[in-house]
């Protein structure tokens, strides 16, 4: 696996929490809920830099949450912050994450992670 050199990766919003997504609008919809952070990263590659930041911020979690088609890649990604964060988890939607309503995103986002 390599990563990226070069990153385009968007962080939107503040929290103790990241979720890593495919997309900016994604990471719009996911930084509106409280105490969370989203990290779009523009395709479903982990750039060396983000890796670098995820590591140099500490957030207290970090969800990888790509689309349904990337369940692989976001186990993929997973694996390599587990060797250099302390709470790593993956989360696998059923549905787009921009056509869930805010409560079906909280539930999605609090219950499973």
């Amino acid at each position: 696996y390599k990563y990226a050199k070069t990153s385009a990766d968007y962080k939107i919003g503040c929290g103790s929490i990241a979720v890593l997504v495919e997309d900016i609008p994604s990471a719009c919809v996911v930084s509106k809920l409280h105490n969370i952070v989203g990290i779009a990263l523009c395709g479903t590659i982990l750039s060396e830099l983000l890796l670098h930041h995820l590591i140099k911020t500490k957030y207290d979690k970090i969800f990888v949450c790509l689309d349904k088609d990337a369940a692989l890649k976001s186990m993929h990604i997973c694996d390599i912050l587990k060797t250099k964060v302390n709470d790593v988890g993956v989360l696998f939607p059923e549905v787009d994450l921009k056509n869930m309503n805010a409560e079906q995103l909280e539930d999605f986002i609090y219950q499973h992670g």
